[in-house]
C-alpha cells in the first residue's frame, strides 16, 4: 500500500486489541517472529516499518499497554521507555505482562531506571563503568484484581467501601478480611498465568505490589503494601499454591489500615487504587550452613539464600550531614549484608554519605559494633520464610558464604579493628536464633574506601548513576538495589526499584524562635533533622524506657498508643509522642512496634535513646519515608548526651490522663499522657528543628 489510509478510516482501538492479542497468543515464540507478525498487522492498516514516525507509533502503543491508564501523570517514565528502549525490548516487556490495566509505578519505575542506566549514550555521557542488571520480571495487570473482586462479590463486596469507615472499624475487620481473601476463588485465567510463570522460574521469587499510586512523584507509599519472598522449591502444586496465596495477600493489602490512612492523609482516598503485581527472581546465591546443634552437638544443615549485600540510595542527602565536607547533591546510601528488607526496616544498617564514603561518626570499635548490623535477613529454603540470623554465625559455619562476604567484615581484637583474614578468626557465641556475642563488625570498608573494588569505585559509580537518573527523570530519586557475585567471582549490581525522592521541609530553612529555658521539654544541640510542627499540640505521650522494657506484652503498649492517638479528644487537639528506641521496629525489643496507621495523626515524634534502648534516624527506611510524607516531624535524641537537655522530671511528674482516655487498660504505668494545656493554660507544645545548625527543640509556648 503506497498511500496510508486516513487515521479516521483506522479504528486505533481495534488495532491495539489485535496487537495485544497477537503478542499474548504467541508467547514463547522468538521476539523477531512476533515483531514480524505485528508489522504485518500494521502494514495492512497502512503503516510501514521503514517510517520513523510509524516505528515511534508502535513504541508508544507498546508503552501504553504497560502504563494501562492514560490518566497516569508520568511523562518522564513514558518518555524514558520510548526514548531508551527499542521495539524488541518493549515487546519482551509486554510478553511478560499478564492481564490488562497498569503494571504499576513500581514496575514502570524500575524498568525506566534500568533503561537509563544501560543505554550506551547515557553510560558514555556519565562514564558509568559498573555493569547494571535487573531481575527477570513478570507483571500482573491491575484489571486482574477487579476480576478477582467481581468473581467473589458475595464475600468481598462488603469491603469495597471500607476506606470510608472509621479507623476503629477498619482495624476491627482485618482478621475477617484476611480470611475472606485467602478463601476466595482465584479466576481461572490468573491460575493459567501463574502456572506459566512457575514453569519458567525455578529459583526464589519475590512477589511485590505495584500499584497505580505507588512510587509516584507526589507520594512514595513506601511500605504500605505487602511483598512476599517465596523459596519456590518443592512440588509444582505447592509452589503454585504459595504463589497464589502471596498474590491474594498483596491484593488484600489494599484494604490495610496503613494503606487506607496513608491515602487519606495524602488526599488520595477517593482515587481508584489499581493494584498491579510485580514478580521477580530474587537476587542472591544459595549457601549451606553446617553447624553443631547447641544441645546435642550433632551437625545440622540449613539451606539459605541471600544476596551478598543490598541497600537503598538517595540522590540527594537531605539529612545525613555529619561534616562540612558532605554535600547534599552527592547522595547517601544505606547498606546491609543479606536481603534488602533489613535496609528498609528499622534495623541497624550502614549509612554513608557518598561525599566522604569512608567516614563513620563513631570511632570506638566497640561502639561501632553496637551501632552497625549484626543480624541479616535471608530466605530459608527449607522453611520457605524470611529468617533473621547472625551474619557472623553464617560466615563461621558456611565456607561459601564466608567467601562472599568476608570483604565486608572486620575483626575486633585487642581494642582495634582489622581486616578479617580467615574464617577461623570468627568467634561466635550463641545460637542461630539468638546471638550473644561475636568479634565481627560489618563496615563495608573495602567497597567504600578503596579506589577500586572488583574493578570499580562503588561510591563514584553510585554518584554517576544518581546524576544520570536525576537528569532522565527530571527530579531527585531514591533507589533500591542488590549486589551479588556470579560463579566467576564477578560483581553484579541489580537495580530493583526507582522512585521520586520526597522532599518535604528537608531543604527549607527553619527558624527556631526565641524561648525561655523554663519552657524547654527537650533541647537537642546535635540535631540532624529539619522541620517544624505547623500547629501546637495540647497533648504529649511519653513512654518510659525502663517501664517499657519490663512490660511483658509490648504489643499491648503499641495498640494502646494507637487508641490514644486516635482518641477524639487527642486527635482534635494535637499530639506529640516521645518514645524510646526505634518506633515501628518489627522487633519489640528495639522499640515500640506501632503501625503507621496508629501514629498517623501525630504532629511530631521524638525518639530518645538511652542505656536501655537506642535510636537513630534510619534515613532511607520505609518508616522514615512514611512519617515524613504525611508531615509528622521527627527528631531523634540521645537522652544522656551532654549536648542534650531532656526534662525527664517534667515528663514523669506532670499529671497524666492515660486512665481517663483508656480506662482499665493497665498501661498507665508505661504510657503517660500529659494534657499540657490543662496544666499550662493557653500553652501548647511545638517542635522546631534545623539540621543545618544542628539545633532542635521541643518547647511549650
Amino acid at each position: 500500500m503506497d498511500v496510508k489510509e486516513s487515521p479516521v478510516q483506522i479504528d486505533i482501538h481495534k488495532l491495539q486489541n489485535k496487537i495485544r492479542r497477537l503478542i499474548q497468543e504467541h508467547r514463547g515464540e522468538p521476539v523477531a517472529e512476533i515483531k514480524k507478525k505485528i508489522w504485518g498487522l500494521l502494514q495492512r492498516a497502512g503503516y510501514s516499518p521503514r517510517s520513523p514516525k510509524d516505528r515511534l507509533f508502535l513504541k508508544k502503543m507498546l508503552v501504553e499497554f504497560l502504563v494501562g491508564d492514560k490518566r497516569l501523570k508520568i511523562p518522564s517514565i513514558r518518555k524514558i521507555l520510548i526514548e531508551y528502549r527499542n521495539v524488541d525490548q518493549l515487546i519482551v516487556m509486554v510478553l511478560r505482562q499478564f492481564g490488562q490495566g497498569t503494571i504499576g509505578l513500581k514496575a514502570l519505575g524500575m524498568e525506566a531506571a534500568y533503561a537509563v542506566l544501560t543505554h550506551p549514550k547515557v553510560r558514555e555521557q556519565y562514564d558509568i563503568q559498573m555493569p547494571i542488571f535487573k531481575p527477570r520480571s513478570y507483571y500482573l495487570g491491575s484489571n486482574l484484581l477487579l476480576e478477582f473482586l467481581r468473581l467473589n462479590e458475595r464475600t468481598l463486596g462488603k469491603y469495597r467501601r471500607l476506606k470510608y469507615e472509621a479507623f476503629e472499624k477498619i482495624m476491627a475487620v482485618q482478621e475477617e478480611l484476611e480470611k475472606d481473601f485467602l478463601e476466595a476463588q482465584m479466576p481461572p485465567r490468573v491460575i493459567r498465568y501463574l502456572e506459566y510463570i512457575i514453569d519458567e522460574v525455578h529459583r526464589p521469587i519475590i512477589v511485590r505490589s505495584s500499584s497505580k499510586l505507588e512510587d509516584n512523584p507526589d507520594a512514595s507509599f513506601a511500605g504500605k503494601y505487602a511483598s512476599y519472598f517465596l523459596a519456590n522449591e518443592g512440588p509444582r502444586e505447592e509452589r503454585l499454591a504459595a504463589l497464589e496465596r502471596a498474590i491474594k495477600m498483596i491484593w488484600r493489602s489494599v484494604f490495610n489500615p496503613d494503606a487506607i490512612i496513608y491515602r487519606l492523609k495524602m488526599g488520595f482516598l477517593r482515587r481508584d487504587e489499581q493494584m498491579g503485581i510485580l514478580l521477580q527472581k530474587v537476587i542472591g546465591r544459595k549457601f549451606d550452613v553446617v553447624f553443631p546443634d547447641p544441645i546435642t552437638g550433632k551437625m545440622q544443615r540449613r539451606r539459605l539464600f541471600a544476596p551478598v549485600f543490598a541497600g537503598v540510595g538517595f540522590s540527594r542527602n537531605l539529612i545525613y550531614i555529619l561534616s562540612p565536607r558532605i554535600r547534599q547533591e552527592d547522595g547517601v546510601v544505606r547498606l546491609v549484608v543479606g536481603l534488602g528488607t533489613r535496609a528498609v526496616e528499622r534495623n541497624r544498617a550502614y549509612e554513608v554519605s557518598l561525599s566522604i564514603p569512608g567516614f563513620f561518626p563513631e570511632r570506638d570499635p566497640y561502639r561501632k559494633q553496637k551501632m552497625t548490623q549484626s543480624t541479616m535477613d535471608c530466605l530459608d529454603l527449607q522453611r520457605n520464610e524470611i529468617v533473621h540470623i547472625p551474619a557472623s554465625w553464617a560466615a563461621k559455619y558456611s565456607g561459601k558464604f564466608y567467601e562472599l562476604v568476608y570483604p565486608f567484615f572486620a575483626v575486633l581484637k585487642d581494642g582495634f579493628l582489622r581486616p578479617l583474614s580467615s574464617q577461623h578468626e570468627i568467634i561466635f557465641e550463641g545460637t542461630p536464633e539468638k546471638r550473644k556475642w561475636d568479634n565481627i563488625v560489618i563496615d563495608f570498608h573495602n567497597i567504600l574506601s578503596y579506589p577500586k573494588w572488583k574493578g570499580i569505585s562503588f561510591p563514584a559509580e553510585m554518584k554517576k548513576m544518581f546524576r544520570a537518573l536525576e537528569e532522565a527523570f527530571g527530579y531527585p530519586v531514591d533507589i533500591e538495589f542488590a549486589g551479588t557475585m556470579d560463579d566467576q567471582g564477578r560483581f553484579r549490581f541489580y537495580i530493583l526499584q526507582s522512585r521520586a525522592q520526597i522532599f518535604s521541609e528537608a531543604l527549607q530553612e527553619v527558624k527556631i524562635p526565641r524561648y525561655k529555658q523554663k519552657d524547654v521539654i527537650i533541647e537537642n544541640n546535635i540535631c540532624l533533622t529539619t522541620g517544624k510542627t505547623r500547629e501546637g499540640s495540647e497533648y504529649l505521650i511519653f513512654v518510659d524506657s525502663a517501664a517499657y522494657k519490663n512490660f511483658s506484652d509490648k504489643q499491648t503498649i503499641a495498640r494502646a498508643i494507637g487508641k490514644i492517638v486516635h482518641h477524639p479528644r487527642v486527635r482534635s487537639a494535637g499530639c506529640i509522642a516521645i518514645l524510646p528506641g526505634r518506633t515501628g521496629s518489627n522487633n519489640p525489643e528495639l522499640g515500640v512496634p506501632v503501625h503507621f496507621s496508629e501514629i498517623s495523626e501525630l504532629r511530631g515524634l521524638v525518639e530518645y535513646g538511652d542505656e536501655i534502648l537506642t535510636t537513630d534516624i534510619s534515613y532511607g527506611t520505609h518508616f522514615y519515608s512514611e512519617i515524613r510524607d504525611v508531615n509528622i516531624q521527627f527528631m531523634p535524641v540521645q537522652k544522656n548526651d551532654p549536648q542534650v537537655f531532656f526534662n525527664e522530671a517534667f515528663l514523669k511528674n506532670a499529671p497524666s490522663v492515660t486512665r481517663e482516655l483508656l480506662p482499665d487498660s493497665g498501661v498507665e504505668g508505661v504510657i503517660r499522657v500529659v494534657h499540657l494545656t490543662a496544666a499550662f493554660p493557653s500553652q501548647k507544645a511545638y517542635l522546631f528543628m534545623n539540621g543545618l545548625s544542628k539545633k532542635g527543640v521541643l518547647i511549650k509556648r
